[in-house]
């Protein structure tokens, strides 16, 4: 499957959201991971690197997080984030966005608020967490509850 959405994704800033240097690593991870593209996410993720989202089971090594998005993108396209603040002591990041995608069968876009929590060592992601409410996908309400269609 193609993990490469028709319009590349975007990271949108609030303007005043805190930035750390760490956050131009993740940007370059996701770019690199949502074209598909191995050896580019291998820069930047550790070959054992755990990926943890909600209460699912961790996906471990970049393989397991290829194939997580693989499955993911089959369900909804990741379009970008809105980044509301990025936090880092040097070897934990903490992230705060809204990730937006747009559900397959039917286009509908969905807003899904996370807080995404990175570990680093050696100048890479050796552990990566998002913590998100994953009944967004699933829900028949609107994705944005300013908008009546969702």
């Amino acid at each position: 499957m193609d993990l490469v959405p028709a319009a590349a994704p975007q990271m949108h800033a609030d303007p005043e959201a805190p930035v750390v240097p760490e956050l131009e690593l993740i940007t370059a991870m996701e770019r690199a991971v949502m074209a598909g593209d191995r050896a580019a996410a291998a820069r930047y993720l550790d070959e054992q690197v755990r990926y943890r989202v909600g209460a699912r089971p961790a996906a471990v090594g970049i393989d397991a997080v290829f194939a997580y998005i693989a499955a993911q993108s089959e369900h909804a396209q990741w379009t970008g984030h809105t980044l509301h603040g990025s936090w880092s002591d040097g070897r934990v990041v903490v992230v705060e966005v809204d990730s937006h995608f747009r559900r397959v069968a039917d286009g509908r876009p969905i807003v899904l608020p996370c807080t995404d929590v990175y570990r680093l060592a050696g100048g890479r992601i050796v552990d990566w967490r998002v913590y998100a409410d994953l009944t967004v996908f699933a829900d028949d309400r609107p994705a944005d509850p300013g908008s009546p269609a969702g």
